[in-house]
């Protein structure tokens, strides 16, 4: 093969490269607006988490956006956290205690029947 041969491949090769790297960048894009469509559905039901609910405000009212929320901006996500940690505290507790996971988390949600 000759060089104009040999650049002729390597032309055809960046390409293809091109186009499967476009063809990634937009499925990734399709994933993400779904996985952020579903949050938002989500977000905006009664038994989403009250943390969530008001992210969801935010992003409303042009105050925020998903972007930066799962950027850590604004804070919504780590006071997400820091509740979904908060109503774990309890379960930890009683592993610590001598419970099993199974054992502790049965206890709690016949507590929470009560």
């Amino acid at each position: 093969m000759d060089g104009v041969g040999a650049y002729d491949d390597w032309q055809d090769t960046v390409s293809e490269l091109r186009r499967w790297f476009e063809q990634q960048q937009e499925e990734a894009a399709r994933a993400k607006a779904e996985a952020l469509a579903e949050l938002t559905a989500y977000a905006r039901t009664a038994g989403a988490p009250p943390e969530l609910r008001e992210a969801q405000e935010r992003i409303d009212l042009g105050l925020l956006s998903w972007d930066a929320v799962l950027a850590g901006e604004g804070g919504a996500a780590s006071r997400l956290i820091d509740a979904r940690l908060a109503e774990l505290a309890p379960l930890a507790e009683a592993i610590r205690d001598g419970a099993t996971p199974e054992e502790a988390a049965a206890e709690l949600a016949k507590e929470a029947r009560r």
